[in-house]
Order: C-alpha cells, then sequence, then structure tokens
C-alpha cells in the first residue's frame, strides 16, 4: 500500500505493433471550466485509444473506441522510498488456508458480502529475546485470486493477549470473541494496515515500529483483521498475509499511527449528490478541560506528521484533513483526496512534513454521493455501509493513536452525527503500564472558517513556450527507449499502454509521455469520478508524415471532447512507429531539407484559410484566428508548425529542430 518504487515498465506489447508515443508538460494547477487541477493524492485516469481505423481527418472526426478504461494513479504525493539498508530480515504473519463462506459473517440478511475474520498472533521466538528492533517496511501478501475479495488487513498492538487466544480464528465482533482480543481490535495501536489497491508501506527515513518484547514500547503479540468483501458469496480459501521487514540499526525515533474520524452513527440521507460529513479532533475545549490534541497527549513539543490517507467505502466521493486555530479558521491542509477512489488506498506523503502542536485541532471531513441509493446509508463496517477516517503516520510515537467521534460510555452506537458534526469526541491512548485509556471531550465547538476562494484559471504555457505539437525528431526506436527511460515513474494502464511522468516539485508541473500500440489516435487525462464526462484530456495522434497533432481538450459529456479554448500543455511532441519498428515520417532536421518544389503559392495560402475552423490549426499553417474566424496574414517562420516550415520560402528546419528562418515574402508571391 503505502509506499512506491519507482520501477520503469517497459510497453508489455511487442516490437511488431505499432506505437505511438505522446508527451507533453502541463501545470498540476490548472483549473477553471476546461481544466482540472492535479492533486497531491489520487488521480482518477482515463485513457481511450483508435485501433485501425486510423488517424481524425479533422479533429472533431474521431472514431468511436471501444478500447478505453480508468485507474487511479498518484501522479502527486507518492511515497519516496528510502534507501534500506542491507541485511533487512523478514517474517511473515497471517493465517494459513483459511475457509470463508460464501454466507457473510457480518450482514446475512444484508448484502451478504462482508465477513470480519480475526486471530490472534505472537511475532518469532527470534525477537522475543529483549532487544529491540525496527519495522521499516510492511507489505501485504494477498494471493492473486483473492485480491478482489480483500478489502483490507490490520495488524493492532495487543501484547497483553493470553497463550490460549493466540490461536483463536474467528469473526471479529462476536460475543465468542476472546474478552483480550474484543479490548483490543480496533482500538488499539495499529502496526500495520492494507486496503485493496495497497502497495508497499515504507516508514520514513527517521523513524520505525518498535519490535520486540521490551519493557516499554514495542509489540510482540496482536491481533489481526482481515476483511473479506466476498462479492459472488461463492466460498473459497485464503492465505493471504502481512510481511514485516525489520531492522537492528535503529533510526532516531519510535513512529505511531493516529485514526481520526467516524464510523457508527453516520447518517447519509439517500440522493444526495454531494453530502458533507465533518469530524473533530479537539485541541481546545470551552470549558477549559483536557482536550484531545493537548500537551499531555503529544507533549509540548508536539509530533510531526509525515504521511496521510483518507478511508471510505463506496459511496466516498471526497475527503480532506484540515488543522484548525483555536478561533476555527484554518491553519493548515494536512491531505486532501477530491477524487477517492474505494479501489486505490495507499499511503500518500506530505509535500512538507507537518509539525502538530498542542491546541491544533484536526478536522476529518468527508464527501459522500448517495445519488444510486434508495436508503439510508448508515455508519459501519460492511462494505455497503460507509466510514470517514484518516490515517495519520507521525513521530516520535506517542500513547495516542485514536480519536473517534462515539459514545462509549453508551452502546458504541450513534445516531446523530450530522453535517455540523458530532458534539463529543473519544481520544484513545494506550499507557504500557495502564493499558487503553479513552477520555471522553465534549466540550468544544465545531466552528471551522475556511480559506478564502482563490480564483482558478487555466495555466497558459510559460515564457518562451507554446503548445504547437512537434516531431520528437527521434531517428530510431532506441532514441524513444531512452526517452521514455528518463521519466521517474512509470504506470501500465492497460497491457497496450503504458504511461509515463515525472512530479516536478519546483516549479509545480507533470511531465507526461504514453506509448500506445496503435497507430491512431490516443486519449489520456482525469476526471473527479473516472467517468469521462467533465474529464479534461490530451488527445493526439501522427500522421504518416510525421506531423504531430496534440490537443488540450475537456468533455462535458460522452462525446468527442472540445478543444480548451486556452491550451494549458506545452512541449508537446508526437512519434509514430511502424510494425517494422522504423519511425513514420523521419526527416534528418538537422540538413536543410526545404526544397522549392514543396512552397505554395500566396493565393493558395489565402484560400486555405477561411476554410480552417480550428483555432490551433489555423495558427500551425501560418494563419492568424481573429474573432471566430480563421483569416490570412503575413507568417512568422518561428510560430508555424515544423510539418508546414518548407511551404513558406525563407522558412526551414533550424538546428533546434524547430521551424526557423526569415518569411520572404518576395520570393512567395514569385512561386
Amino acid at each position: 500500500m503505502i509506499g512506491f518504487l519507482s520501477v520503469l515498465l517497459y510497453s508489455a506489447f511487442t516490437k511488431a505493433d505499432e506505437r505511438t508515443v505522446l508527451s507533453w508538460t502541463r501545470s498540476a494547477d490548472s483549473c477553471g471550466k476546461d481544466d482540472l487541477s492535479i492533486p497531491n493524492g489520487f488521480s482518477r485516469m482515463l485513457w481511450a485509444y483508435d485501433k485501425g481505423k486510423g488517424v481524425p481527418s479533422a479533429p472533431n472526426k474521431a472514431a468511436y473506441h471501444k478500447e478505453r478504461g480508468t485507474k487511479s494513479v498518484a501522479l502527486r504525493g507518492k511515497v519516496q522510498v528510502p534507501e534500506l539498508e542491507e541485511g533487512l530480515e523478514y517474517f511473515d504473519v497471517g493465517m494459513d488456508n483459511l475457509h470463508v463462506s460464501g454466507t457473510a459473517m457480518d450482514d446475512p440478511d444484508g448484502d451478504n458480502r462482508t465477513s470480519y475474520i480475526c486471530t490472534g498472533f505472537e511475532i518469532p521466538e527470534k525477537y522475543r529475546d529483549g532487544t529491540k528492533w525496527h519495522i521499516v517496511k510492511v507489505e501485504a501478501i494477498v494471493e492473486p485470486k483473492n485480491y478482489q475479495k480483500m478489502h483490507h488487513i490490520i495488524m493492532y498492538e495487543c501484547n497483553h493477549i493470553k497463550d490460549s487466544s493466540l490461536t483463536h480464528i474467528g469473526q471479529c465482533y462476536n460475543k465468542n470473541m476472546p474478552e483480550d482480543l474484543a479490548g483490543c481490535n480496533a482500538v488499539s495501536p495499529i502496526v500495520g494496515v492494507y486496503a485493496i489497491g495497497g502497495e508497499p508501506w515504507y516508514h520514513p527515513k527517521e523513524a520505525g515500529y518498535p519490535l520486540g518484547k521490551l519493557s516499554g514500547r514495542g509489540i510482540y503479540r496482536g491481533i489481526m483483521e482481515f476483511h473479506y468483501d466476498n462479492y459472488n458469496q461463492k466460498p473459497f480459501v485464503d492465505s493471504s498475509k502481512m510481511r514485516y521487514w525489520v531492522t537492528k540499526n535503529l533510526r532516531q525515533h519510535d513512529i505511531g499511527v493516529l485514526m481520526i474520524g467516524s464510523v457508527f452513527g453516520l447518517q447519509i440521507p439517500a440522493g444526495e449528490k454531494e453530502y458533507e460529513v465533518q469530524t473533530r479532533c479537539p485541541g481546545t475545549t470551552t470549558d477549559g478541560s483536557e482536550a484531545c490534541i493537548s500537551d499531555d497527549v503529544i507533549g509540548k513539543e508536539g509530533i510531526t506528521i509525515t504521511h496521510s490517507f483518507m478511508h471510505m467505502h463506496t459511496v466516498g466521493l471526497s475527503g480532506v484533513a484540515n488543522v484548525v486555530n483555536p478561533d476555527g479558521s484554518h491553519k493548515a491542509q494536512i491531505i486532501e483526496e477530491p477524487y477517492y477512489d474505494f479501489n486505490m488506498q495507499n499511503w500518500l506523503e506530505l509535500r512538507k512534513p507537518y509539525q502538530l502542536v498542542p491546541g491544533d485541532s484536526i478536522d476529518v471531513r468527508c464527501t459522500f454521493n448517495t445519488e444510486n441509493r434508495n436508503k439510508t446509508v448508515t455508519g459501519g463496517l460492511s462494505t455497503s455501509e460507509e466510514m470517514c477516517l484518516g490515517f495519520f503516520q507521525y513521530w516520535p510515537a506517542r500513547d495516542f493513536h485514536m480519536c473517534i467521534m462515539y459514545d462509549l460510555d453508551k452502546d458504541g452506537n450513534i445516531t446523530d452525527i450530522t453535517p455540523d458534526g458530532r458534539k463529543q469526541t473519544h481520544c484513545m491512548t494506550n499507557d504500557h503500564v495502564d493499558g487503553l485509556k479513552s477520555r471522553p471531550v465534549e466540550a468544544f465547538n465545531m466552528d471551522y472558517i475556511p480559506q478564502p476562494e482563490i480564483e482558478c484559471d487555466p495555466v497558459e504555457p510559460p515564457q518562451g513556450e507554446n503548445s504547437v505539437a512537434l516531431s520528437h525528431g527521434f531517428q530510431n526506436v532506441e532514441e524513444v527507449e531512452d526517452f521514455l527511460a528518463t521519466y521517474e515513474h512509470s504506470v501500465q494502464l492497460h497491457d497496450t499502454f503504458t504511461l509515463y511522468y515525472n512530479d516536478n516539485e519546483e516549479d509545480k508541473t507533470v511531465d507526461f509521455a504514453v506509448d500506445v500500440a496503435t497507430d491512431g489516435w490516443v486519449g489520456m487525462g482525469h476526471s473527479m469520478t473516472g467517468d469521462m464526462a467533465g474529464g479534461d484530456i490530451v488527445m493526439g495522434w501522427v500522421l504518416e508524415s510525421g506531423e504531430v497533432h496534440l490537443d488540450d481538450r475537456f468533455a462535458p459529456t460522452h462525446g468527442i471532447p472540445r478543444v480548451d479554448a486556452v491550451q494549458s500543455i506545452w512541449k508537446a511532441r508526437g512519434t509514430k512507429i511502424d510494425h517494422n519498428g522504423q519511425i513514420v515520417g523521419r526527416q534528418e532536421l538537422s540538413q536543410k531539407t526545404c526544397k522549392k518544389r514543396d512552397h505554395q503559392t500566396e493565393a493558395q495560402f489565402r484560400a486555405k484559410c477561411p476554410k480552417i475552423t480550428d483555432r490551433k490549426e489555423c495558427r500551425n499553417v501560418g494563419c492568424r484566428f481573429k474573432g471566430k474566424k480563421c483569416q490570412a496574414k503575413k507568417p512568422k517562420c518561428k510560430k508555424i508548425a515544423l510539418d508546414h516550415c518548407c511551404k513558406f520560402p525563407g522558412c526551414d528546419y533550424d538546428d533546434e529542430k524547430k521551424c526557423g528562418g526569415v518569411f520572404n515574402k518576395k520570393a512567395w508571391q514569385q512561386v
């Protein structure tokens, strides 16, 4: 889950396939009516291409496509994998050959999908000799055949459980569960966590989770919770596990995990497009009583939050966690996931670690869409119910690990969490002498004063750049592969569609490249929900001449995306490779290649301009777009697209593989 190893993934298709490679750069902050910003988190990526029908005859003539899909990708916020020392050891914890019934344990009369199964465990004897180790990496070993059924695995620290509980396997939330296990589940410190779509979780280089049978903080016994979503209600066998990588070379700090939000008591009405729930972990109170985020809980110096992620179920739309001042004003944002995806939940690294200090409050807000539900969605454990939770990894570790809105003094179930929030929170601590403690806090307000909204506009190409699409100028396939290898991250959106990208923090831009097994058009972008409608899309293709078309577009419907009035991409380039592995339309651009016979006449030029309806095409061929019409004007070589350069006397390819020179009007008139 939660940590990413950047490995270059070369395309799965063979050299015999025709390929189209497109690349461009855009701002992460570009937005407005035609653009969506790229968050520090996951984006719902859309991909599509046409195969076998050739390139479009015009920008608005793209053929219908069957090759399409969506996948969530962390374009920004990927965990930077720390360099791990040699000689790490690991051990696995889990259950072998667990039989999961086709009848769900936790909702047999509902959707009949959800089963929570728990077991006790003890770390291997080698690590129980009193020596302190640090856990530095956690990964889930999920059986591939059960990937879609494994909703999550959570491992809680629970050192005081009895020997007899180590072999218990059964329903988690059940009266038959041993009392010592029941007292730890879902309330003790989290040691490891995986949710569907997750990747390995790397702890920051400054900290690790303490392991060993120690007098102070450290885990040697615990409880594991497996949540299965048996969507087809068929029995199956599972041996999924959690793997813990450990080292004796202790890091500077011990690490802790804090969970904030609410589960039981959520009441989300049916038919809502955007229904917001607010929860708060208070740092101050109105009557002077102890709050949750106080100096006796997190220390006078506070704690440093480095990673976080949001957790909801299937109607979760977006989530955000903000730090709030005592007067209710916004102080900082920890995480925002505007395009939440239930099937892709990972730790995300903060752009800059946040120092949480006593007196700060943390709001976790979740927005839900219940337009497809016909009854109220309640908070609960099953996938068809909902949760609103934020997880935060921090150092140095404190006893503080949970801040949840629910009433333990009554029956553990509440019914009145509203968009305005609930006026009671329980702070959970785990004292290594006195055990688990809960501090109920009621006297605090839920006021929140957001930051003023900043006007959002599309970001145009920076000075010296433009959105004109040109050829990469590659001479062979080896140069293509070398170019793709310069990208730091890559992911296969499909077997035939590979995305490469760089997250440039310095100027808040993202570089993109796609390598697709097609000789037709290619489209890629992102939307809030993964649906094409509302998508911010880049679409392009390469002609047999090598001429490149690449546009920034927006899809208001499921039709052909319209070309944006403001093109918010630059460094737009393209290449096509034929089935023989040759660059299509390759030209020796370093040489003077324009011939007199290539030139068009002034009459041809002036007759062509009014027939062009596309703004970008008008500019690329030397015309100008004025009002709503394409008109003839005296061309300027440097503004002409590379593929049209030779049509104008005096213009030619320069050494930088652009159209250059000085337009020769007299020679043009004499052609």
